[in-house]
């Protein structure tokens, strides 16, 4: 395998002596917390890799030149539980390396190679508390030279999948994928068709996020170059990263920003003019601008990014300035410049290779990383820890509107409760949590949002805002929120309702009303409401919870009355309501009866026809006939029933050319009257007009009706129920 060669490091930024662990709290640089803790029985190991999730620290190592181990420990701890031997790596320690890898649920994956046999396995281990590694499945097998195992992993929508990348013997770089955790494997692809030098290192983070970063020739002079090769649905889009035509660059790292920024860290590895480790941030345009942090003999990079967009950059070297091989650290806070460079005197003047680095976050930005070191004997793996900054910001709530519970303007007050950090800007979402999609702002405390488009806005809308507090344009905090109800309208009804009754309740022949305003669903609530228009006094009155009736008093005289009835609420809004009702006084009046035809039905039904022709009539807003049933003589006194009021319509009352009328329907005996009070004898049948404001015309008799035998009305039987 490929040695990495020893380059002589030049700082460009002053070296920091390690000191002793000032408190967390005073904290405002990073410092190693373990300068050095040595993993247990990892003689002749190769390759450690280290993942991180929550507050869980894991080393993967092919030890022994036979074991693929598993070490665990808490983030700050300093011991490691283990090893665990997850299965044989025979072979080559140069090409039967190991990996882990972490999903966004924590579910943990294990790869490794077992190189006499030519196999790559997988073993994945749930995330639920106590949960152990499963089977061992198959990645690939061939005939020729599976090496360099490498996992990611991340969801694409509901489906959570797993990568295996490897190299053949001629340098070609091959993946697959499974979509049920190594069960079942896709065919196999390629990212590099040859070429490609130990090692290759894969990547994933949340969202679909899959790279694989790779050194091969690509330079006029067939000098090596540095690539990032990234999922893109299909496969695998390649982009070439070092810079320079000429030049070697080799040991890429990679990293993705917060905003989706993919960036990697590699080394210069000639002698003398490109020494050094460099730092590349790409660029929307697709280029990579290269800055080189340090000037030095290199051996190693490894680069670990946070949630935050913090990053760590741990490197492997010797310093010109002090000739002393050591691991080196320099920390980015997000938006911020690099920090010191720091190193670890628990390593220091020990040889040390292929470092891999991981970071989680909690209330400080923790970088770990696993090293090969030499001791005079046999590599061995050592871990460090370095702690840092977090730059995290986060509240313990946010009020809204100083608590309150409704409101109607167009932004409404927030406040941060006890914030913490330094925050420089505001996500906000209305609805849901918010993503980088919804606006930004600058921080401040309170701060003012604008209300959304309200989905209803005349009613009620409970709507919740989510903040999420950023600093330097990256998501710091888990959101928070707190929900408030717009109310821009006084949802009140209003009605006027006649002390006479009427027919049509747009019509009254009574002066004397009653205005009901009623709340009916008004959220805020209301504090009163007031009347104007044709009424005798103006009304001022308040309104809460329930419905308010007030007397009202029609100003005189006949014709189309306007109320107007405005209600407001206790936010201020106000809703003005219009109500007319006509004021009718003038009964109609029937000059003449007509022609009238009545023909009474002897049958069960007692159904009478009755057919007028040639009324006069004089009533613009007719309702009704009503029709009186008496024995002769007529005599108001011998009435018999509940007169019968018919209404009338175009239908049944249909004006003629002469301006009389027609009116024609029929009438049963058995309206308003019992059976029993109808007997065989003479009877007056007269009518009387209604209009809709009640009054009523003189009556008209209208026909007689001589009944032979009384009529035999329809019984009706209730059936029986059983208990």
């Amino acid at each position: 395998m490929l040695k990495r060669v020893l380059l002589a490091l030049v700082l460009a930024l002053p070296l920091i002596a390690p000191a002793a662990t000032p408190p967390v709290a005073a904290q405002s640089e990073p410092y190693f917390v373990h300068s050095r803790v040595d993993l247990r029985n990892t003689n002749r190991s190769k390759f450690p890799h280290i993942a991180a999730h929550g507050a869980e620290v894991v080393v993967s190592v092919n030890a022994n030149d036979q074991d693929a181990l598993f070490y665990a420990k808490t983030d700050i701890a300093e011991v490691f539980s283990g090893p665990t031997q997850l299965g044989n790596a025979n072979g080559e320690p140069n090409y039967a390396t190991t990996g882990v890898r972490y999903a966004e649920d924590g579910t943990l994956y294990y790869i490794w190679s077992d190189f006499n046999n030519r196999r790559i396995y997988l073993r994945v281990r749930p995330p639920t508390e106590g949960a152990t590694f499963g089977p061992a499945r198959v990645v690939t097998g061939s005939s020729y030279f599976p090496a360099d195992p490498e996992v990611a992993v991340s969801n694409f929508g509901d489906v959570r999948r797993v990568f295996a990348f490897w190299r053949e013997a001629a340098g070609e770089v091959r993946y697959r994928y499974s979509d049920n955790d190594g069960v079942t494997w896709s065919s196999v692809g390629t990212v590099r068709t040859r070429g490609t030098i130990p090692e290759i290192q894969a990547f994933s983070a949340p969202g679909g996020r899959i790279a694989v970063g790779f050194t091969a020739p690509g330079g006029p002079d067939g000098d090596l170059k540095v690539y990032l090769a990234y999922w893109n649905d299909n496969g695998f889009t390649t982009e070439r990263v070092a810079p320079a035509d000429s030049g070697n660059f080799a040991d890429p790292s990679i990293g993705l920003l917060p905003d989706g920024t993919w960036v990697m860290a590699y080394t210069g590895i000639d002698d003398g003019g490109n020494y050094g480790t460099y730092y590349a941030e790409r660029q929307p345009n697709g280029t990579w601008p290269t800055p080189r942090l340090d000037r030095g003999k290199i051996n190693s990079v490894s680069l670990a990014i946070d949630p935050l967009g913090n990053a760590h950059l741990y490197w492997a070297g010797i310093p010109n300035r002090t000739g002393r091989l050591n691991v080196y650290y320099a920390y980015k806070r997000a938006g911020a410049d690099w920090s010191q460079v720091i190193a670890s005197s628990g390593l220091d003047r020990m040889p040390v290779f292929n470092l891999n680095a991981a970071t989680n976050l909690r209330d400080l930005s923790y970088g770990h990383s696993a090293v090969e070191r030499f001791d005079g004997g046999d590599a061995r793996t050592s871990y460090t820890l370095v702690a840092a900054p977090a730059g995290l910001v986060g509240a313990d709530a946010i009020v809204v509107e100083q608590g309150a519970e409704y409101t109607n303007k167009p932004a409404v007050r927030v406040d941060f409760v006890a914030p913490s950090g330094e925050p420089t800007q505001v996500r906000y979402s209305w609805g849901t949590p918010p993503d980088a999609d919804d606006p930004v702002v600058a921080y401040a405390n309170p701060l003012t949002i604008p209300a959304p488009t309200l989905p209803s806005p005349s009613g009620c809308n409970n709507l919740v805002l989510y903040t999420q507090l950023l600093a330097s344009g990256t998501a710091q905090s888990e959101p928070n929120s707190d929900a408030i109800t717009f109310d821009r309208d006084a949802q009140a009804t209003a009605g006027l309702t006649p002390l006479t009754p009427s027919f049509d309740p747009a019509f009254t022949s009574s002066l004397s009303m009653t205005l009901r305003v009623a709340p009916n669903g008004e959220c805020a609530g209301l504090s009163g409401a007031s009347a104007r228009g044709d009424i005798e006094a103006d009304l001022n009155f308040p309104v809460t919870d329930e419905a308010v009736t007030r007397p009202v008093d029609l100003l005189a005289g006949e014709g189309t009355k306007s109320v107007g009835v405005t209600k407001t609420d206790l936010l201020g809004n106000t809703r003005t309501t219009t109500l007319t009702v006509t004021l009718d006084q003038t009964a109609p009046v029937l000059e003449n009866p007509g022609i009238v035809t009545t023909t009474a039905g002897l049958d069960f039904s007692g159904i009478v026809d009755v057919e007028a022709t040639g009324l006069e009539i004089d009533e613009a807003n007719l309702y009704g006939a009503e029709i009186i049933v008496a024995v002769t003589p007529i005599s108001e006194s011998l009435v018999l029933g509940e007169p019968a009021i018919l209404p009338v319509s175009a239908k049944n009352l249909i004006e003629q050319a002469d301006g009389t009328y027609n009116l024609n329907f029929d009438w049963s005996l058995a309206t308003g009257l019992d059976a029993e009070n109808w007997v065989a004898g003479d009877y007056e049948v007269r009518m009387r007009l209604v209009d809709r404001a009640g009054n009523r015309s003189q009556a008209q008799t209208i026909g007689t009706i001589t009944l032979e035998t009384a009529p035999t009305f329809p019984k009706l039987y209730m059936p029986l129920l059983a208990r």
